[in-house]
């Protein structure tokens, strides 16, 4: 236990209050642990969410839906979709995507013009993250799906978590309707990322409720990497 000594008063000395130092101090070690544990419950939250998830009716006949993204030639340079600042009382960066479904990406990079760095590899060898948070936007709460694919090259993308979380697994990536673990102020999150194994134009397609969207990112070379 923590011991205060308190200054006795005198008409020179300041005084202290104690009962409102401990007060204080008390606040601030809730604050501190309050951080950490939505840290972590954003790192895991997506993975088991999206694990536990069956598909509906509703998320099936989204994910019949055709493929619709564009095509690029050799030569071409990748049509990035542009990124702008998001910050709510949840969180802030920079997010891609005009619809009711975006994603934020926590990479570093210049994600204001759609580029952003892989930077090292993941613990699953071969693998490179692309840090994400996909949100819906407030006043959206249907389902939506997303695909992905590796524009103007083959090369593998999974969207879907394996079965730590923490490693790519396989298949479309899919958000129910109604609230997620992670709901604040109306924005629905899904933290997780995307896994590739080299630098290159990548695309997601997302498909909702009367919307599908693609974005694309320039994901530049891993240091180090491919």
């Amino acid at each position: 236990m923590m011991l205060l000594r308190v200054r006795t008063s005198t008409t020179d000395a300041p005084t202290f209050d104690a009962e409102a130092l401990i007060k204080e101090a008390r606040r601030r070690q809730r604050r501190r642990w309050l951080i950490v544990g939505l840290v972590v419950l954003f790192a895991i939250a997506g993975f088991f969410t999206a694990s536990v998830i069956a598909r509906s009716p509703r998320t099936t006949s989204l994910l019949a839906r055709p493929l619709h993204f564009p095509s690029l030639q050799p030569g071409e340079s990748c049509p990035a979709t542009a990124g702008a600042t998001v910050s709510n009382s949840f969180f802030s960066g920079v997010a891609l995507g005009n619809g009711p479904a975006r994603v934020l990406i926590s990479n570093r990079g210049d994600l204001v013009q759609g580029r952003a760095d892989l930077g090292f590899a993941t613990d699953t060898p071969g693998w490179f993250a692309l840090q994400t948070l996909w949100f819906a936007m407030p006043g959206y709460d249907g389902p939506f799906v997303v695909r992905a694919k590796r524009l103007g090259a083959n090369g593998p993308i999974e969207v879907q978590p394996g079965q730590t979380g923490l490693e790519p697994g396989s298949g479309p990536l899919v958000v129910p309707a109604g609230p997620t673990l992670n709901t604040t102020d109306g924005f629905r999150t899904m933290p997780g990322s995307t896994w590739v194994t080299s630098g290159g134009c990548y695309a997601w397609q997302v498909d909702g409720r009367n919307f599908s969207e693609v974005i694309v990112v320039d994901a530049a070379p891993a240091v180090g990497g491919h």
